[in-house]
């Protein structure tokens, strides 16, 4: 079942870019969204070197103007295990992504908001309480990809 839901995001994923308005200056595959099920399941080492490579293969197959196609960037969700970045980064670099968006919002609950109502709500946490963990994240990757990336 959770294979079907992978294939599934992933030819939804596609599907938008090719529908996608060409005027945007930049495309973003989010992975990231704790409110779509499944979807953090596609920041995995293969299912996001199958995404990226499908994206990538409908934007070469798509008519651009002289400036040709639009940087290509992933963002990431701020709950990842080292081996998760570490995946990220391998796949980001081997197939040459015009760089990351570090990071979108987090499922867990940070001390400084756990005493407030609305932190047992399901959903993503974004804004302050994320600042530290992003942070952190966006310098684990810098190393990660060898400053060679640009991260966001």
């Amino acid at each position: 079942m959770a294979t079907k839901i992978i294939f599934a995001l992933m030819a939804r994923k596609v599907d938008e870019f090719k529908k996608r308005d060409k005027e945007y200056p930049i495309e973003v595959i989010n992975v990231s969204s704790p409110n779509t099920p499944g979807l953090r399941k596609l920041q995995g080492r293969k299912q996001l070197k199958d995404l990226v490579k499908k994206v990538q293969g409908a934007r070469d197959e798509m008519q651009w103007g002289e400036e040709g196609p639009p940087p290509l960037l992933v963002k990431i969700a701020p709950d990842l295990s080292k081996e998760d970045l570490e995946d990220i980064a391998a796949v980001s670099l081997a197939l040459r992504l015009d760089g990351l968006i570090i990071s979108n919002t987090t499922i867990s609950r940070p001390d400084s908001v756990r005493q407030n109502p609305v932190a047992e709500e399901s959903g993503g946490l974004s804004g302050k309480p994320l600042f530290n963990l992003s942070t952190n994240m966006l310098k684990e990757m810098y190393v990660l990809t060898r400053d060679w990336m640009p991260a966001l």
